[in-house]
């Protein structure tokens, strides 16, 4: 008899709690928390993530020049797509630059920039086409990679996190400055597909 009592209990507890206003963001919150647990994201032969360390293969600091090696090293492998999330800005005109852009030329890469509240030019013309009223994150301006690595394609890096700091969702594009831009995730997709030349 109890066992009914604090059953009927909790499901008008849950019905109430759904009903008020307001009050889905929180149990959407549990719901996610317990989806992440039951639902794990399958494997993904054709993915590979390389996490870069603090350290190059030698043990000394990473720096613009071991990613210009490891982008070489990558090449001979011919990936479909290699997409950086790290912006690639300041000592443009370094030899480390110059041989990563030069290493840039020989794999489809994607490189990331970042959205900023302050107006600025430079990003290269919009190859995301958006059809009706879609939301996309807006932005004044953006900071963004050396411009001798234009060659490669540039994407917005843009990770929300929820409350939990986890990310769940990854914006499929952004607007800078009025026009539309790809997320990271998207533009090299679409890189790897044959999408973007």
């Amino acid at each position: 008899m109890l066992w009914r009592i604090t059953s009927l209990g909790l499901t008008l507890g849950l019905a109430l709690a759904l009903a008020l206003p307001g009050s889905g963001s929180g149990l959407r919150g549990v719901q996610e928390r317990i989806f992440d647990r039951l639902l794990p994201a399958p494997p993904d032969n054709n993915i590979t993530v390389i996490d870069i360390g603090a350290e190059d293969e030698t043990g000394q600091p990473w720096t613009r020049a071991a990613t210009a090696r490891l982008v070489a090293r990558l090449a001979p492998h011919r990936p479909r797509a290699v997409g950086f999330d790290m912006l690639f800005a300041g000592d443009c005109d370094s030899k480390a630059s110059d041989d990563l852009a030069r290493a840039l030329q020989e794999v489809p890469a994607v490189l990331g920039f970042l959205l900023t509240d302050r107006e600025a030019g430079g990003l290269p013309p919009s190859r995301l086409a958006v059809a009706g009223d879609v939301p996309l994150w807006p932005a004044p301006g953006a900071d963004l990679p050396c411009p001798g690595f234009a060659q490669a394609e540039w994407a917005a890096m843009v990770l929300m996190g929820d409350g939990d700091a986890t990310v769940r969702r990854v914006p499929v594009g952004v607007s800078v400055a009025g026009m539309p831009y790809p997320g990271l995730a998207v533009a090299v997709a679409a890189r790897a597909d044959g999408g973007l030349p």
